[in-house]
């Protein structure tokens, strides 16, 4: 997960009185009541690793490349694609209202990248998005329901997910449920899920299962999902060894359209990959 946003004093005190502030990638702030949703600028996911390029949709201000970190040696064999077809790639992230109207300290602290949120889906396959491991923390969803509005969107958890209130003021649903390579009473396969749940596919599948994502990415390659049942991966790596193996597993079905080292990790990636 990315750390907290931080905005001046000054900035903090008008976000209090409007609820919502917006970022743009140049620094410049305007206000509005709608949920915010942190863009890049659509050029800034074209750079390519190999080139040894600064890409600042890929790395945050602390941890730009650096072949010496065991993760850039291996992100930097990798070229970021464009997302395909001209759309926009984007950080999106909302603000969870229960910062306003509870003690417990909700922030936008979770983004994620996704390459044309707008339009995601289509009239022969609508847009549905799962998201596993959220522990409550619904930044990308929020974010994500105001991007696409059309999207359905389920939320899935073992430990915690969020509340009744939540899920209808965000229009979502979420499911106290963890993916597994096997059904349990706490976990369940991909396969169990969608059949549960009367999908075919998923548009956009996140995955931020603390190191699970070793044992499920192969699983699912196995069953054949990455041949047309997933078309946009977001995928937490909690490992460089699993972020080795992962994208040596996924490249063959997927481009890397972004990739971010976390700053309060060291051995953890933020990646999103599309299907070719």
């Amino acid at each position: 997960m990315t750390s907290p946003i931080r905005t001046p004093r000054l900035t903090s005190f008008f976000l209090l009185l409007s609820g919502v502030l917006v970022l743009s990638v140049k620094g410049a702030v305007r206000f509005q009541r709608v949920v915010p949703i942190l863009c890049e600028a659509p050029t800034c996911n074209t750079h390519d690793f190999g080139k040894g390029e600064t890409n600042p949709a890929s790395h945050t201000p602390t941890s730009r490349p650096d072949s010496s970190d065991p993760r850039d040696a291996i992100l930097l064999k990798y070229t970021i694609h464009r997302c395909p077809g001209g759309a926009q790639g984007c950080l999106i992230s909302g603000q969870d209202w229960r910062l306003f109207t509870s003690g417990r300290r909700y922030i936008e602290r979770n983004p994620k990248f996704v390459c044309g949120a707008p339009s995601l889906g289509s009239s022969t396959r609508p847009c549905v998005v799962y998201s596993f491991g959220s522990y409550d923390e619904i930044s990308f969803e929020v974010g994500l329901r105001e991007a696409a509005p059309h999207c359905e969107i389920h939320v899935f958890d073992i430990d915690q997910v969020p509340s009744s209130e939540a899920q209808r003021t965000y229009n979502f649903t979420s499911h106290r449920i963890g993916l597994g390579v096997r059904n349990t009473s706490e976990k369940s396969t991909l396969e169990s899920i969608m059949k549960n749940l009367g999908h075919s596919y998923t548009t956009v599948l996140k995955l931020d299962i603390e190191r699970a994502e070793e044992s499920i990415l192969p699983q699912l390659h196995a069953a054949g999902y990455y041949d047309s049942s997933v078309d946009q991966l977001l995928v937490e790596f909690h490992s460089m060894k699993g972020l080795k193996k992962g994208l040596q597993l996924l490249e063959e079905h997927f481009q890397l359209v972004y990739a971010r080292k976390e700053d309060r990790c060291p051995t953890c990636t933020e990646v999103a990959l599309v299907r070719k």
